[in-house]
């Protein structure tokens, strides 16, 4: 019984140093968290920052639109059509031609109905394809990176599910993509007075 006396005051000094190490690892841990959240608001704070500085050069912005207006860049930027309808018309075919070289089939091309922006008007496609990863790709790249500027937005990709027979039909093919793509052309008024 002497030894088991003996036993309990280390024991409970050994649990009470556990129990202080523990203590002290979550209080430790607990300060890295708040230094790295005080580390990521000041990060965010700076790019607040900068951006208020951006959006307050308005000069900046307008002196950066002159210059692709003298430069004529806007031709490269914008859709070059007559009218909406041949807007999206040609956004289809080329939409069409693009997911056709990525080995991909276009689904359905639905016209989305024009918007006038800020002096632009919106024109789009409503989308349904069915592409492999790679095609996907592929045809991401070359709308967003070409000319006219194409901005695809509304994105979904879903793996569709096959029967073995059918997935062997469909090995490319995996993928039914879903999105918009828009382009943005001159409103008719502006393009009256550039022509």
């Amino acid at each position: 019984m002497s030894a088991v006396r003996r036993q309990g005051p280390v024991l409970a000094l050994a649990l009470l140093l556990v129990l202080l190490g523990a203590l002290g690892a979550g209080a430790l841990a607990f300060g890295q968290r708040i230094a790295d959240g005080a580390s990521q608001i000041d990060d965010r704070l700076e790019r607040i920052a900068r951006f208020e500085r951006l959006a307050l050069d308005t000069e900046g912005l307008e002196r950066a639109i002159a210059d692709l207006e003298t430069q004529g860049r806007w031709a490269d930027l914008l859709v070059d059509a007559p009218s909406d309808r041949v807007a999206t018309a040609n956004l289809q075919q080329l939409l069409k031609s693009i997911v056709a070289s990525t080995g991909g089939s276009l689904t359905s091309a639905r016209v989305l109905e024009p918007e006038s922006i800020e002096g632009f008007r919106k024109v789009g496609l409503e989308v349904r394809a069915s592409l492999g990863t790679r095609g996907l790709r592929d045809t991401l790249h070359r709308l967003e990176s070409g000319s006219p500027m194409l901005l695809v937005e509304s994105l979904v990709v879903v793996s569709r599910r096959a029967s073995r027979r059918r997935a062997k039909r469909l090995a490319g093919q995996a993928l039914d993509v879903r999105f918009r793509l828009v382009g943005f052309m001159p409103e008719p008024k502006v393009r009256e007075e550039a022509g």
